[in-house]
């Protein structure tokens, strides 16, 4: 954007599946269809980082067979990301994300909104080394729903997860490279590490 301190980021996937198989001996043919977007906004300045996303997947099913019901599901998503910079190379993070979903079975019905946070210190010479202590799943939320289709089945799944945790992590940047590289060439514009909100990221939240 005319605006460095703005960028915009978009991503669509498409897949297509055709899958055979047999049930009592009669053939049936299942086509899978997967569609989903996902768009964001960024805003970056020397002392705060703001983003909002958004994500849509669609997910259908054809079959052959009578009997074999079609099936139509949706997963949609919103979620914002903070990251404010403090004195002395302290750091604030927080992300949440809201996501919903329709047309899966009874029961597996999704409507969650998933908040971690974390707070960061980077020390040592050149700040290669950070340590971060980090909440996930504040409110205790998280599901993990999936759909599996087959030529024979297609089956929703609810996996168990963990409830509300903390880690704490240390990380440590190599800054020896080869063949001129620096460390900006790892860490991005500004030398503050990848772009959050990245389109797989899980995604925080960016679950599909």
């Amino acid at each position: 954007l005319k605006n460095r301190k703005f960028s915009i980021n978009s991503m669509t996937m498409a897949s297509y599946a055709n899958n055979n198989g047999f049930i009592n001996d009669e053939k049936n043919t299942n086509k899978n269809l997967v569609l989903m977007e996902r768009a964001g906004i960024d805003f970056r300045s020397d002392y705060l980082d703001l983003g909002l996303n958004g994500n849509i997947r669609y997910n259908g099913t054809q079959n052959s067979l009578q009997g074999q019901s079609d099936l139509n599901a949706f997963n949609y998503g919103v979620g914002g990301t903070t990251t404010i910079y403090l004195p002395l190379d302290f750091k604030v993070e927080s992300d949440i994300n809201w996501s919903t979903n329709s047309g899966y079975s009874d029961g597996f019905k999704q409507n969650e909104v998933l908040w971690n946070a974390s707070a960061s210190k980077s020390f040592l010479k050149g700040k290669q080394a950070t340590l971060r202590f980090k909440i996930y799943d504040i409110l205790k939320q998280r599901s993990n729903i999936s759909r599996s289709v087959t030529a024979s089945y297609t089956q929703d799944s609810e996996y168990n997860t963990l409830g509300s945790y903390f880690m704490v992590h240390f990380i440590y940047r190599f800054s020896i490279f080869k063949g001129g590289a620096s460390m900006n060439d790892v860490q991005g514009p500004g030398g503050r590490g990848p772009r959050h909100g990245g389109p797989m990221g899980p995604p925080p939240g960016g679950r599909f």
